[in-house]
């Protein structure tokens, strides 16, 4: 299964947030809430380690990071 482009934030800029798209359901036969969370567990459960930082704060702070880039790298947010 490939992943459709319109489940994915569009019209951002560095002016202005990303918006959802206009749409009734964001994948058929699912909420907005099931897609966010199946995306949610994805990335905590991923093998590949996975990191955001916060570009808007002074020296992009990481804000999230899985077990995987922890066991990579040693660190622990938490």
């Amino acid at each position: 299964m490939t992943p459709s482009s319109d489940i994915f934030l569009t019209n951002h800029t560095q002016d202005q947030p990303p918006e959802l798209p206009q749409q009734q359901e964001p994948f058929p036969g699912g909420s907005v809430e099931t897609l966010l969370y199946l995306l949610e567990q994805a990335i905590a459960y991923s093998g590949t380690g996975i990191v955001i930082s916060d570009a808007t704060l002074p020296d992009n702070p990481i804000i999230y990071c899985n077990r995987a880039f922890e066991k990579i790298t040693g660190y622990s947010l938490g």
